[in-house]
């Protein structure tokens, strides 16, 4: 049985049905079901037991924003779970969840083809199979703007750097230069500049000309305030 359908059941059961119908308590329902029936009999114990291979440095890991687990939710064989303590491995593109059951703690590697999509610290991801670069297009991309007609997205890699220190060989994870894509009538687009935003809009050719990119901190705070203004023509 779905858990969906198993929730829906159990709050009939329990007389908390009326309150599964508010969406805003969607997340604290479905943290409550699986308390009851336990992690270990949902959909999430699937994927394969989890351990680091290498040797690593704390400072210089290999995953997103911190070596620590974090909360964030995912979507996993079409099921949303919420609460959950994830780590997004960047240098393999893959996610990590402990799980707390009733023998104590496992650590899982998710099964990438089963992933939607997640989020971490208030950061969304999804999964997606054709993004045009000179590397691998499949992959988890961070979404930076999800507007109707177009998507801003960001690729996080890392590169693998082998030390020895006293005949001890350990590993160092630093970041590569990300990635921005645009996503726009179901083609994506690689973008480096402003000039790549001028090929992709030239209807908004005179507006994206006449914006400001001086003084800019980032690519990020560029390309976001870019598809902030693009967006505003466009539902204009």
């Amino acid at each position: 049985m779905r858990r969906t359908t198993s929730l829906l059941l159990l709050f009939f059961i329990t007389s908390f049905f009326s309150y599964a119908q508010n969406d805003s308590n969607k997340a604290s329902h479905y943290n409550w079901y699986d308390g009851i029936v336990g992690v270990e009999n949902t959909g999430l114990y699937v994927g394969y037991e989890y351990k680091d291979q290498y040797r690593i440095t704390e400072e210089y890991h290999k995953f997103f924003q911190s070596h620590d687990f974090l909360i964030g939710s995912l979507t996993y064989n079409g099921e949303t779970y919420y609460d959950q303590q994830l780590k997004y491995n960047v240098f393999e593109d893959e996610l990590i969840i402990k799980l707390r059951n009733s023998g104590g703690e496992t650590i899982m590697q998710l099964i990438k083809d089963d992933l939607n999509g997640f989020s971490i610290n208030g950061h969304y991801f999804h999964k997606f199979n054709h993004i045009e670069n000179d590397n691998d297009s499949s992959g988890f991309y961070e979404i930076l703007r999800d507007y109707p007609q177009f998507k801003l997205l960001k690729k996080h890699s890392k590169r693998r750097i082998k030390k020895l220190d006293k005949n001890v060989i350990y590993y160092e994870y630093k970041d590569r230069k990300h990635l921005y894509f645009i996503v726009y009538d179901n083609v994506s687009y690689e973008v480096r500049s402003k000039k790549d935003f001028l090929n992709i809009f030239p209807e908004h050719k005179e507006e994206i000309k006449h914006f400001n990119s001086k003084n800019r901190s980032s690519h990020e705070v560029e390309f976001t305030r870019l598809s902030d203004l693009i967006n505003q023509l466009k539902t204009q």
